[in-house]
């Protein structure tokens, strides 16, 4: 038996996984990227926009993420590959813009929407490696009043940040 308490336990388990995800995000937007898959990856991104990016947006598309990252057993892995994606992003538009993508990551990092973002990516993570360890050990219905927890924490971490998100964009560029 664990010395920690299963709300212990679960919080270091939390911080651990939303530092690695951010970590992941910073080592997309730091990693070398050439002009071809710049313009490629810019291009891809701007072609998923709609004319006119509104909250709910912006809301649905994080929210999705957040719910592929639930996925027991390939939950974790698909929170690494979204966030080292946008890192990726980040790089892309950094070099178009002739600034490294660290430092559009740093940019990014100290925005208001993105510590949203991250701590509802983090829960559902979270949650995703306790699903996971449920089914394993078939205690899921262990796990199901977290589950909806967190599916509830992260809808309303995510529509606060899809509104602070969309009103620092529309507003302040």
């Amino acid at each position: 038996m664990s010395l920690l308490s299963p709300l212990k336990e679960r919080k270091k388990v939390y911080l651990i996984v939303l530092l690695s995800l951010i970590a992941s995000t910073a080592l997309g937007s730091a990693w070398s990227i050439g002009e071809a898959e710049a313009e490629e990856t810019v291009r891809q991104f701007k072609s998923m926009l709609p004319e006119r990016v509104s909250p709910l947006f912006i809301f649905g598309n994080n929210f999705r993420a957040s719910l592929l990252m639930l996925i027991p057993f390939i939950g974790l892995p698909l929170a690494y590959y979204i966030t080292f994606s946008t890192g990726r992003v980040l790089a892309a538009f950094g070099f178009e813009s002739h600034i490294s993508g660290l430092l559009l990551f740093g940019f990014t990092a100290i925005m208001p929407f993105f510590w949203l973002e991250f701590l509802a990516y983090g829960l559902a993570s979270t949650e995703c490696v306790y699903l996971t360890i449920g089914l394993l050990k078939r205690r899921v219905k262990e796990e199901l009043k977290p589950l909806l927890l967190t599916i509830g924490i992260s809808f309303a971490l995510l529509i606060i940040g899809a509104w602070v998100e969309f009103i620092m964009v529309e507003y302040l560029t």
